[in-house]
């Protein structure tokens, strides 16, 4: 899950005296059950997604994370600037596609420690679907997770639900020179930009993710929710190919992104002789045996190519759910 934030003005750089929280309420009692927090580390040179959770009055990190989903070696543009991107996993937030309600509502708190109140704003709650989003894209990678290339030549894609009209949608430009919104010094904010989707470009039942699923076909509605969460991307012509067989290298891709694609750095060492490091799905592949999901095979090897039995999906599921999931 990704939080996109634009602040009046630009920043330097994001420090202790600079805070910016996103406080996550996961199960609508309207108290905060996890905070995000934007911070630096002792050592570290780079500022960092802090994931906090709160039980009553104590609470302990989980998880960190680098701020606009990237480290130093990926410029996304981190100083003098007004956007941000904070960015956590589902499943870090105890949350996923099973659970018995899929909305949250969150805040946006900004502080700094030059400011005479400290507390500089707070926006409204904001109830959100995670699972059901009104508005979606999709469109060429910048190389970092989940964020888009911004340039002339590309497109994005705008998915949006039946029942979504006039709804508004933020833009985050991380590298337009110029960020303030507030208009000093001749700045005109670009990085930031609020765009109206009207109820004129609605989407007719018939779109589809893709070339050869219909909307008449039997089992568009359950494609479609797979390509809208990003766990099937299809193929490069534009296909699904609905009636391939699956195999078990994409198999576990697929339970990988379900489970939110998780930070995970596969090892070094391949664990099954015939998935080399450098091949595709290797991470997936990996994550899904960490997990003890996939054992492979006694000869060591995991056949990736081969289609996924039937008996063998059912221990994979069966094992997802309770080892991924936590669903005994």
């Amino acid at each position: 899950m990704l939080f996109g934030i634009s602040a009046w003005g630009t920043w330097d750089s994001m420090h202790w005296g600079r805070q910016v929280k996103v406080q996550i309420d996961t199960n609508n009692d309207s108290i905060a059950d996890y905070v995000l927090e934007v911070t630096r580390e002792k050592g570290l040179d780079y500022p960092l997604v802090k994931v906090w959770s709160i039980s009553g009055n104590a609470s302990t990190v989980v998880a960190r994370y680098p701020l606009n989903s990237a480290w130093g070696d990926t410029d996304t543009n981190i100083m003098d600037s007004n956007t941000l991107v904070m960015t956590v996993p589902l499943s870090v937030l105890g949350l996923g596609p099973n659970a018995e309600s899929t909305e949250i509502s969150y805040s946006v708190t900004t502080s700094s420690a030059f400011s005479a109140t400290t507390v500089v704003d707070t926006t409204d709650s904001v109830v959100f679907n995670y699972a059901a989003p009104k508005l979606w894209f999709s469109g060429d990678s910048a190389g970092v997770p989940n964020l888009f290339l911004d340039a002339p030549e590309t497109q994005m894609v705008a998915h949006r639900n039946g029942d979504a009209k006039n709804i508004s949608v933020l833009f985050l430009h991380m590298h337009n020179a110029t960020g303030a919104l507030s208009g000093t010094n001749g700045a005109a904010g670009e990085r930031a930009q609020v765009l109206r989707v009207s109820s004129n470009s609605e989407a007719t039942a018939a779109s589809t993710h893709f070339t050869d699923v219909p909307a008449n076909y039997p089992f568009v509605n359950d494609i479609n929710w797979l390509a809208q969460r990003r766990i099937t991307t299809g193929w490069h012509d534009g296909t699904y190919r609905p009636e391939s067989s699956v195999n078990r290298d994409a198999m576990a891709a697929f339970f990988y992104r379900y489970a939110g694609s998780p930070e995970y750095t596969a090892p070094a060492q391949a664990r099954f002789t015939d998935v080399p490091a450098d091949k595709q799905f290797y991470r997936e592949i990996s994550w899904l045996a960490e997990q003890g999901v996939t054992t492979g095979w006694p000869d060591g090897s995991f056949r990736p190519v081969e289609p996924v039995h039937r008996d063998a999906m059912a221990a994979f599921v069966y094992r997802y759910n309770v080892r991924v999931l936590n669903n005994h």
